[in-house]
């Protein structure tokens, strides 16, 4: 019994210093909401035509106005990315760029020319091989009209060596003429 009214006084207590120390201002003609009468009996759902001056404290209330809104789904991460296939490009000569077909980032078809290289120096072989080509040709033609001439001449040669040849003597004439000298 004696701890029920220990509690009861506690409580009894801290009332009273609720009144007394945590008064609420007084806001006079003007309610919570600002304005003349929006108070108790100024809104809706209070009573239409009654003061209630007397009818205890007003209580303030937060308002939301509902909007129709879109949301927006966004999902956002940080985060390394790596693809499935990796190709890695070279150029067949090296040298200084000087222009750029594409876009960084765009796609290519296979055989399309990215990029262009200076080639002057390519340019150089390229003429270079073309004279040793064209002296190379000169220099077979100029050998083959030397064999055939060559070959005139020595077809030439044995046919006057044919044309010798009845009057020469033979091996089997030579030794029957040294057989006599003997």
């Amino acid at each position: 019994m004696r701890t029920i009214l220990t509690i009861v006084a506690v409580v009894a207590v801290l009332v009273l210093g609720k009144i007394f120390f945590f008064k609420k201002p007084d806001l006079g003609e003007k309610g919570p909401g600002g304005g003349a009468g929006a108070g108790a009996s100024g809104g809706k759902g209070g009573e239409k035509g009654k003061d209630m001056k007397g009818a205890g404290p007003s209580v303030s209330v937060n308002v939301f106005v509902v909007n129709t809104e879109s949301l927006d789904n966004v999902i956002t991460s940080s985060g390394t990315i790596f693809p499935n296939e990796e190709i890695e490009l070279r150029a067949e000569a090296s040298g200084r760029i000087l222009a750029l077909n594409i876009k960084e980032g765009s796609q290519v078809a296979a055989g399309q020319v990215i990029a262009r290289i200076k080639d002057t120096d390519l340019q150089a072989q390229l003429k270079k091989l073309n004279f040793e080509i064209e002296l190379a040709k000169q220099t077979e033609a100029r050998q083959k009209n030397y064999w055939i001439l060559t070959l005139l001449a020595k077809k030439s040669m044995k046919l006057q060596l044919i044309k010798l040849i009845p009057s020469m003597p033979t091996r089997n004439s030579s030794r029957q003429m040294s057989k006599k000298q003997f």
